[in-house]
């Protein structure tokens, strides 16, 4: 299974989907790209001028209905004519006015569809680089909607190492709407960044039907298997949160097996706490409890792990309640008990999602008696001076006397 499963995602690493070629228009309303303007400034000189019979006024200022009815039936051949007789007269000076740009692209798009090579050889000989890049990136995002398959390819192969990186985080953010197959296709194209390089993350939605795994696996042997092994620049921040949402016995085996203290960094912004989010409000209370005393228990977890783990149960307000109460009764001292309390009190100050009075309520109950709640509160009263007021309500709440939040309030001003 393993070897059938490796042999699969490596056929799609390297050699991705078959390439196919079908007329359909673009899905209404979807925006691949931002459009790039064209000027006649920049156009190339001396062209010659077009000798078919296209009469030029039916194509100027065209409105989009119109436009859609005349592509329909438009060559190859006559695209290249219509484009040409545009261009040649346009005043070089005010340049294309808008509806004429748009007609020369959904021209060239409706070639790219036909025959992609077509398309490119009249951008390359009508248009100066600086547009000619950015006008085929363009062509390739839109060819991604229908075609993600074929988009790769031409991406690959028409365009420089600048200009594909460039438009990678986009293929890369459709390839993941599209499915796994096509996420590992575009992954293949991301570039690996060394220590200290800069990565991008970003939440993505991923389908019903993504297969965590095969991604998972396919990203980890691309990044620790490659000549350049290291960081993508670019990855869902929330890969490891979703899949253990969905499966979240999966997506523990698969950190633990895959992503040891030496290969973390190979997934960026997908670290412990973002896996015990997803874990420990996809699974029963109790079952995350045995999962995070043992986590908590490990002997080699850094304090930064610990914290993060900490500050995940505050991110999961439909359990933590059960979770911190659970935790805490299962300590056997009431030294043990009032030090795991305390701990979740002080992730408050964590990075994750932000903590609530209720959530420090929470907290400020579960400790096991009151003399251990207000001896840990005065030894950080300091770090809670700003959400004193908070804190006293708490304590008035939980039948604290006047003695006890004077030392706090107290304690708190030094």
């Amino acid at each position: 299974m393993k070897l059938a499963l490796s042999t699969f995602i490596l056929g799609l690493i390297l050699g991705g989907l078959a390439v196919h070629f079908r007329p359909n228009e673009p899905e209404a309303g979807e925006e691949a790209h931002k459009q790039t303007p064209l000027s006649t400034r920049t156009l190339k000189d001396h062209r010659e001028p077009t000798s078919s019979s296209i009469n030029v006024a039916e194509w100027q200022g065209m409105e989009s209905s119109d436009l859609e009815n005349k592509l329909t039936t438009l060559s190859l051949a006559e695209s290249t004519d219509v484009i040409s007789a545009l261009l040649e007269v346009t005043d070089p000076y005010k340049g294309l006015i808008y509806t004429d740009q748009k007609t020369i692209k959904e021209i060239l798009n409706k070639m790219a569809k036909i025959d992609f090579k077509s398309s490119v050889e009249m951008i390359e000989s009508a248009f100066p680089d600086a547009t000619r890049n950015n006008l085929i990136k363009e062509l390739i995002l839109k060819h991604a909607i229908q075609e993600f398959s074929a988009a790769i390819t031409f991406a690959d192969h028409y365009l420089d190492e600048k200009s594909r990186e460039e438009i990678v985080s986009k293929l890369f953010q459709m390839g993941i709407k599209k499915g796994h197959e096509e996420a590992i296709q575009a992954l293949a194209m991301v570039p690996i960044s060394g220590p200290g390089g800069n990565q991008f993350g970003s939440s993505e939605t991923f389908p019903k039907d993504f297969d965590f795994q095969i991604f998972g696996e396919a990203a980890y042997q691309l990044a620790s298997l490659g000549k350049d092994k290291g960081t993508f620049v670019t990855f869902p921040s929330n890969f490891l949160e979703e899949w253990s949402k969905r499966a979240p016995d999966d997506a523990m085996s698969f950190y633990n097996e895959r992503l040891s203290d030496q290969s973390r960094g190979f997934f960026p912004f997908n670290d412990l706490g973002n896996l015990a989010e997803g874990y420990l409000s996809s699974v029963d209370p109790s079952q995350g409890v045995d999962w995070l005393e043992a986590s908590l228990g490990t002997n080699d977890l850094s304090s930064h792990d610990r914290k993060e783990l900490l500050s995940a149960v505050r991110s999961t307000p439909e359990n933590r309640n059960a979770i911190i109460n659970d935790l805490i009764s299962r300590q056997a001292s009431p030294e043990d008990k009032a030090s795991i309390a305390a701990s979740f009190f002080g992730s408050v100050q964590g990075h994750r999602s932000p903590a609530t009075t209720e959530f420090r309520h929470e907290v400020l109950k579960a400790f096991p008696d009151p003399e251990s709640r207000i001896n840990y509160l005065v030894s950080k009263a300091r770090e809670n001076r700003s959400n004193s007021s908070e804190v006293v309500k708490s304590l008035q709440n939980l039948g604290h006397n006047e003695e006890d939040i004077s030392r706090f309030l107290n304690a708190s001003q030094k």
